[in-house]
């Protein structure tokens, strides 16, 4: 019903344009033209929806058929209202009848467009939670990387093998009232080459992981801590891909840019690090 109203509304605004240049030369209530040029917009929408249910089995034949009909309802509506020849009255018809297959069309490719970067983001999610779920069946329970109820990854402590992430050390930072740092457990085995991500009076908002292959790339964006604890979205640090920099594998990404991260599920052995997914 909302698209319904949406699309006749749209459908009413660009008639009125059509009709301010086929009768221009008259002077005319806005409020009555609009009202007439919405309830013809209606009667379209209604009489699409009436032939799809007619011909269920077609796609353009029920939009088609219906603004044939309201052209027949438009042309005598403004022939009234306007008090207009029929001559002006069918070009207005007419108008409409592309006006209202352009509209349609175009709202209804705009609501598939949303539909899908929708249905990609979700499928996204469940791809991330599903990876989570296979990993959880074969090592058992991930450990939660986080700190104490009100704290925020602060930064990450990272030391690296030939093929990627070996280890993590994480920190986390409570921002007000008074600043408070603690350090949390070491996930994977350290070893020597040792890489700090961190920045000072900044905590992390995203991590972008690759990690098709195994543990193989991170990078961490810093939201900057103002005075009363909450972060600054305009002032943001993207810092440098570390691990196995020249990996091709997807980018997958925990947490949003704008928003303190809590903290990460991280999947290890006593080796290396595994897998990290996102806090429920």
């Amino acid at each position: 019903m909302l698209v319904l109203l949406f699309i006749a509304a749209i459908d009413a605004v660009f008639l009125m344009g059509v009709i301010s240049l086929v009768v221009r030369d008259q002077e005319h209530n806005l409020g009555e033209i609009f009202n007439t040029s919405f309830g013809v917009a209606i009667a379209a929408n209604f009489f699409s929806w009436v032939f799809m249910f007619v011909f269920p089995q077609q796609i353009y034949l029920p939009l088609v058929i219906s603004s044939l009909v309201t052209v027949i309802i438009a042309v005598f509506a403004f022939n009234a209202v306007l008090s207009t020849d029929f001559k002006r009255a069918s070009i207005i018809g007419i108008s409409f009848f592309f006006i209202h297959i352009l509209v349609t069309r175009g709202t209804e490719m705009l609501l598939v467009g949303v539909l899908f970067a929708t249905v990609a983001t979700t499928m996204d999610e469940v791809e991330q939670n599903n990876q989570a779920a296979i990993l959880e069946n074969f090592l058992g329970p991930p450990m939660l990387a986080k700190g104490p109820e009100g704290t925020y990854l602060s930064g990450v402590q990272i030391t690296l093998h030939e093929f990627g992430i070996q280890s993590l050390y994480p920190v986390f930072v409570k921002p007000a009232p008074k600043r408070q740092f603690t350090q949390g457990i070491t996930y994977g085995a350290p070893a020597e080459t040792i890489v700090k991500c961190y920045n000072k009076g900044y905590a992390v908002t995203t991590i972008e992981l690759k990690q098709e292959f195994g543990f193989e790339a991170i990078r961490f964006t810093f939201m900057k801590i103002k005075e009363d604890g909450t972060g600054d979205p305009e002032d943001l640090i993207e810092g440098e891909w570390v691990g196995q920099t020249d990996s091709e594998s997807e980018i997958t990404t925990l947490g949003t840019k704008g928003e303190f991260l809590r903290g990460f599920k991280c999947f290890a052995d006593e080796e290396s690090i595994i897998h990290l997914a996102p806090l429920d």
